[in-house]
């Protein structure tokens, strides 16, 4: 009787008479968690707009952030590579919490984008980042992101 059972469920499945909740289905959602080391991830000299490239996603992915948190309007962009078939996503909305020497601490951002096969997508990021002192003349401070996580919706 189970094998009855479950060789019906699969013929149902692969025929679609069960409808399954795909990667970017209407409404299906997808985490993006950053593969940040322990010391945290070197974005470079402390910079506006806030600029960090290359950021590991598990699996080999990576993503790139580029947020203009003090501009009256949301500007900047999240750019994924070989993060499935996401690739740019505009920042629409961003909210940037700041330490005593006005470093970003955190970042929120809301982003938009369309997949390569055109399947619109929203979503949510949050990063936190730390600084810390560049011993070399007229460096500043390197910002280190020390964690990432993207809540992404298919619209």
């Amino acid at each position: 009787m189970k094998i009855r059972l479950a060789i019906v469920l699969a013929l149902a499945l692969s025929l679609d008479i069960i409808p399954t909740l795909r990667a970017q289905d209407p409404g299906s959602t997808q985490t993006i968690t950053a593969a940040i080391p322990a010391n945290g991830y070197s974005c470079g000299r402390q910079s506006y707009p806030l600029y960090c490239f290359g950021v590991s996603i598990d699996g080999g992915s990576s993503f790139w952030l580029d947020s203009y948190y003090n501009s009256a309007s949301a500007e900047g962009f999240i750019q994924f590579y070989n993060v499935g078939n996401l690739g740019y996503a505009q920042i629409t909305g961003t909210a940037a919490y700041k330490n005593g020497l006005g470093q970003v601490v955190q970042e929120t951002v809301n982003f938009a984008g369309d997949t390569s096969d055109n399947v619109p997508f929203t979503g949510t990021a949050t990063f936190t980042f730390s600084y810390v002192k560049c011993t070399a003349k007229y460096c500043g401070y390197v910002t280190m992101m020390q964690s990432g996580s993207m809540t992404i919706t298919y619209n």
